[in-house]
């Protein structure tokens, strides 16, 4: 996971490529590494605004929502709910 200083969301490595190279705007935002345990684990997307976290990718093993699922960063990969991956 990282922290992008300029947009304040945190991102899979993926999604941070995706959505920040995709723009000439993005491409010149910082992202620095999460510390594990040192997060704040958000309730919504930060690469889709507005949209929930609504389960786990178990191959990049990170925090989803039903966009990434299907985005080509996460598509194939197995996702979980968050209420299997805590139990």
């Amino acid at each position: 996971m990282v922290h992008c200083q300029q947009c304040a969301g945190m991102f899979c490595h993926a999604c941070f490529k995706v959505v920040h190279m995709s723009s000439r705007v993005l491409r010149e935002h910082i992202s620095v590494p999460v510390v594990p345990g040192n997060e704040t684990p958000p309730t919504t997307c930060s690469a889709h605004p507005g949209e929930g976290i609504d389960g786990v990718c178990e191959k990049e093993d990170v925090l989803v929502c039903a966009v990434c699922t299907q985005s080509h960063a996460h598509k194939g990969h197995t996702h979980i709910s968050i209420k299997n991956a805590v139990s």
